[in-house]
């Protein structure tokens, strides 16, 4: 029932979500992973290690800020939410042949 408005910005695109009475409920924009803060990159480099990075996603809400970040290894694929501090909040995907599915929320 919320309302989205679609725009760019400086060549980035936005999504923001607005319940009908006009109030901010969320942004996601598209970044480039060098602009990650240095916690969620360590994490990439810790818990992620031969992935490359496909596409990043920021989300922004009024309790947190949160990376949606998908990911290929040869013919595994990831996405994982993490946050500003580097916690995994969510991870889906496949890692070694196997399908995987956490949420630490």
């Amino acid at each position: 029932s919320d309302y989205t408005a679609r725009y760019t910005i400086d060549n980035t695109n936005y999504w923001s979500w607005y319940t009908p009475e006009g109030d901010w409920v969320a942004t996601v924009s598209t970044i480039n992973n060098s602009d990650l803060p240095a916690a969620v990159n360590q994490t990439l480099q810790n818990q992620f290690a031969g992935y490359t990075v496909r596409s990043v996603d920021r989300e922004n809400d009024k309790n947190r800020t949160a990376y949606e970040i998908e990911m290929e290894n040869g013919a595994d694929k990831m996405k994982a939410l993490i946050d500003e501090n580097g916690n995994i909040l969510k991870k889906k995907g496949k890692e070694n042949g196997v399908k995987t599915k956490e949420k630490n929320l």
